[in-house]
């Protein structure tokens, strides 16, 4: 956001009292661009050969034949989600919160997520934008390893909170936290479903086998249960408990077991044969915590609905997000029906309505799952221009987490009913046609 004080962050431009026309065109560098920049005449028949082309790539999304009066609101979110993406959010690198709107994080991007920011454009099958993105794991890969090696472990640990530079910005909980470490596995996957070629596999296998080295030699092996765990110390996706006692959260060991079954899977691919130690951790992995027959945040934990009902209900992501790795369906949807009854919705972020929604088209609720995409909580909503709410203003999470998750209930997911859109209600009251999407893991 430009600063209030003109003196120090603003350029006015003022036309002549003659002029009948005015134009500019400016540009951001690092590096000095010299004085002949595309006029504004260039740079809008540029965009005028440019947009076209976008919209006419991709997936598409119709729900105008729907009899639900709310299916007007959600296709506008949908269409103006993918302009604010496009316009903010397709750069050389991950992007921060807030896109280019505003300095958030001092220009500075989360490496857990680029899930929400990114994995859309998978499913809509704009691989273009995809692929600058992810461009950075590679970038990234030898940083990551020193920083793994430097802490006594194998492979690449992915930082948490980094610039360009790839350094991280140091804060106890970009230190302890893990949800980011399965991330390139998962994008790795994404990119190998839409174009399964040994080149594929050649691109991302350092990065893939890096990953899990890094998955399985973190996980500890307890000698009095005769287990691996994960913490403490460790901070989960929700950042919201103690790390120093924070064992075996559900979500991140759902999402270890997803990186190293998913990195035997390409070692296959390559006529590699199974890594021994992965298929031990990943057997020997702590099993996901239930208590009373619903999973919870983390092992352990003190009164779950009560004290930790707030933040991210990352315990439903195992099964939405992610495919359900150890996951027991009936209760993850007893878990499911807690978190909608019990959970504080006045202290969460965007992205938990399309992780909440993805777990509902995934236990059989469509129904549910579109009243997540189309709640009245005040954390995911979409103003006139399609900028949302969650987080800091303007919370990009949000517009990828509802394109991700409206492409996997209209084109399905592994395992999905067999029947169009999966994740819609089939009572008549929603019509979804689409095209060019792509099913979720």
């Amino acid at each position: 956001m430009i600063d209030a004080a003109p003196e120090r962050q603003r350029i006015t431009l003022v036309p002549t009292k003659s002029a009948t026309e005015f134009s500019f065109a400016c540009a951001f560098s690092p590096h000095h661009l010299g004085p002949n920049l595309p006029s504004a005449e260039a740079t809008i028949t540029a965009n005028h050969k440019a947009w076209p082309a976008y919209w006419k790539s991709g997936g598409a999304i119709d729900l105008s034949e729907s009899k639900d009066p709310r299916w007007k609101e959600l296709e506008r979110r949908i269409v103006l989600s993918q302009y604010q993406m496009k316009v903010n959010e397709a750069g050389s690198l991950p992007p921060q919160e807030s896109g280019l709107v505003n300095n958030g994080w001092f220009g500075r991007f989360h490496m857990e997520m680029v899930w929400w920011h990114a994995t859309h454009w998978a499913l809509w099958n704009r691989w273009n934008e995809l692929d600058r993105v992810t461009a950075f794991y590679k970038e990234e890969l030898p940083r990551a390893k020193a920083l793994a090696k430097k802490q006594g472990y194998l492979g690449a640990r992915w930082p948490k909170c980094v610039g360009k530079d790839g350094r991280e910005w140091p804060y106890i909980i970009h230190a302890f936290l893990g949800w980011q470490q399965p991330h390139p596995i998962f994008f790795a996957e994404l990119d190998y479903r839409a174009h399964p070629t040994r080149k594929t596999l050649e691109k991302w296998w350092p990065i893939v086998q890096a990953t899990a080295d890094f998955l399985s030699s973190y996980a500890y092996f307890d000698p009095a249960t005769k287990r691996y765990v994960l913490g403490p110390p460790f901070f989960v996706a929700s950042e919201n408990t103690d790390p120093m006692i924070t064992q075996n959260p559900t979500f991140e060991l759902g999402y270890w077991r997803f990186g190293l079954r998913t990195a035997q899977m390409w070692r296959e691919r390559l006529g590699l044969p199974q890594s021994s130690t992965w298929g031990k951790v990943l057997k020997g992995l702590a099993p996901l915590p239930v208590e009373d027959g619903r999973y919870v945040l983390y092992e352990g934990v003190p009164m779950m609905w009560t004290k930790f009902n707030f933040e991210h209900p990352c315990l439903t992501a195992v099964y939405g997000l992610l495919p359900g790795d150890g996951v027991d369906v009936p209760t993850m949807r007893r878990t499911l029906t807690s978190v909608g009854k019990l959970w504080n919705f006045d202290r969460t972020w965007g992205w938990d309505y399309p992780m909440l929604a993805m777990c509902s088209a995934r236990t059989g609720d469509p129904n549910l799952a579109v009243n997540y995409l189309l709640t009245g909580a005040g954390g995911f909503q979409f103003d006139e221009l399609g900028l949302a709410t969650g987080g800091p203003f303007p919370y990009f999470p949000s517009n990828g987490g509802l394109l991700y998750s409206v492409a996997m209930m209209a084109a399905g997911w592994d395992g999905a009913p067999a029947s169009n859109a999966p994740g819609f209600p089939h009572d008549g009251s929603w019509v979804v046609r689409w095209e060019g999407l792509s099913k979720a893991p």
